[in-house]
């Protein structure tokens, strides 16, 4: 068995005992790690010079896992966990391939090919221990021990679908395997077991194996650039209607022109609305500057209209900012409004890499387009929005609704910051059951701080609400 084969099969054993039934657990991070120094091993191993780059990389993969551990939040679970993944495949492709100052449209290639190399690698553990070459020296040399481990690997998955079947077609059978383990749970847990290794052998292999390889790197060759008069015209066109808009923002928003407004509007109306629609317009103008960029040749009459174009939407974006800010004044914080503000944030980010890429023609827009992301999404996740929303909206509890909303919508992230609500007690005593129910482990490796002090806030919260039933019944 060669080196990648055998460091594959301890990534698999340490992902299993990581991660198994435990997906946001202490040892998330912990998993995170031990990938993050395997990467390096990788590089190391082959020869390839390190770089400034290689640091931001490694860090920001550790501080997303560990973030993992600070909030109950599932769905910023799935947006860490393809982050992460999406940071080391690029890693590698940035070391094993030479990729650098790519563009958008190859950045994205890169990453899918190297996605259809893993697929196409799955095998390639097989292939390794040597059975079917041709030569009869070297097939006098592959070890009884390969073949034993071969016919092993082909046979675990087969047992686990066949064991399956045949325990839930005979109640014989399923007993007599009872006899052998406490319970069927127990059958399912070691299969469920198994599979995470191999989830995390295959997975760590053929990453690797994609990374040797070099295969997949895309050969596409120079883009054909047309003539920029038709660009220009366009971008011209929309110059003078972003001009026109801008100058309105400024005077009436930003200003406080009450003085322009139609008769029977409010200033606070008029600044509430078009939030979602500037902020397509700005995305619609970004892409109309990569595509200018990428299909037109370079001309300063182009680029003098691209940049006021930049310019335009970055008052767009400040005045759906603007109209956000004072939306959330007006009617307090929920998910979709603090996405709102990092979505503003991040536009405005790429809008300052696409304005440099106009003036430097290798300015690695892809790679900074996936940093800025990076630390955008990893200020979001850390400043802990469920968090936010509950202090501020614990503030202005109007009806039974304003209640449902922080407990149904909002993870156990919330929990600490809803023990001060009066006069729902019955609804929070069922909340903080659940939690009660869900939360309680006492497996080590699913600790979870945001679990944890959830779990711990109920326990304190129901033994004071029992303490007072308890009391208002003497009475």
């Amino acid at each position: 068995m060669n080196k990648n084969f055998k460091i594959s099969m301890l990534i698999g054993l340490i992902f299993a005992v990581c991660m198994y039934n435990n997906p946001a657990g202490i040892t998330f991070p912990i998993m995170v790690a031990v990938a993050v120094i395997a990467l390096a091993g990788l590089t190391v191993g082959c020869k390839l010079k390190f770089c400034f780059t290689d640091v931001f990389y490694a860090t920001a993969c550790i501080v997303l896992g560990i973030s993992i551990i600070f909030t109950q939040d599932m769905m910023f679970h799935i947006f860490t966990k393809t982050l992460i993944l999406t940071l080391m495949v690029f890693y590698l492709i940035r070391k094993f391939y030479g990729v650098k100052n790519v563009g958008i449209y190859r950045g994205v290639m890169y990453i899918m090919c190297f996605f259809a190399g893993m697929i196409a690698n799955i095998g390639a553990p097989f292939m390794e221990l040597d059975v079917e070459k041709g030569e009869a020296k070297k097939e006098k040399r592959a070890s009884n021990r390969n073949l034993i481990l071969l016919g092993i690997l082909i046979a675990i998955p087969i047992l686990i679908i066949v064991l399956s079947l045949l325990t839930s077609a005979d109640v014989v059978f399923r007993r007599v395997l009872l006899n052998l383990f406490d319970s069927f749970d127990d059958i399912r847990n070691i299969c469920k077991a198994i599979t995470y290794f191999f989830i995390g052998f295959f997975a760590c292999y053929s990453m690797a194996k994609t990374a040797y390889d070099k295969q997949y790197k895309l050969n596409l060759g120079s883009i054909t650039k047309y003539n920029p008069i038709v660009a220009i015209t366009v971008s011209i066109t929309l110059s003078f209607v972003y001009i026109v808009f801008c100058v309105i923002q400024i005077v009436t928003l930003f200003g406080k022109g009450t003085y322009f407004l139609p008769q029977g509007y409010t200033y606070s109306a008029y600044a509430r609305e078009g939030f979602y629609q500037l902020v397509v317009v700005a995305i619609i103008n970004m892409m109309i500057m990569f595509i200018c960029k990428v299909l037109f040749k370079k001309s300063k009459v182009l680029v003098g209209t691209l940049t006021i174009i930049s310019a335009c939407t970055f008052i767009l974006i400040a005045s759906s900012a603007y109209r956000l800010l004072m939306y959330i004044d007006m009617y307090h914080l929920t998910m979709a409004r603090i996405f709102g503000i990092f979505i503003i944030i991040a536009l405005a980010l790429y809008m300052v890499g696409l304005t440099i890429s106009m003036y430097i023609d290798r300015f690695p827009v892809f790679e900074y387009i996936l940093a800025m992301t990076t630390l955008v999404y990893m200020g979001m996740v850390l400043i802990r929005p469920d968090v936010l929303i509950a202090k501020e909206n614990v503030k202005y509890i109007e009806e039974k609704q304003d209640v449902r909303y922080l407990i149904k919508e909002l993870s156990y992230d919330a929990a600490p910051y809803l023990v001060n609500i009066e006069g729902y007690d019955e609804i929070l005593e069922n909340y903080y059951e659940d939690i009660l129910e869900e939360c309680e482990t006492k497996d080590i490796r699913k600790f979870n701080i945001s679990r944890y002090n959830a779990y711990k806030t109920a326990k304190k919260y129901l033994g004071d609400y029992d303490k007072d039933s308890d009391f208002a019944c003497n009475k």
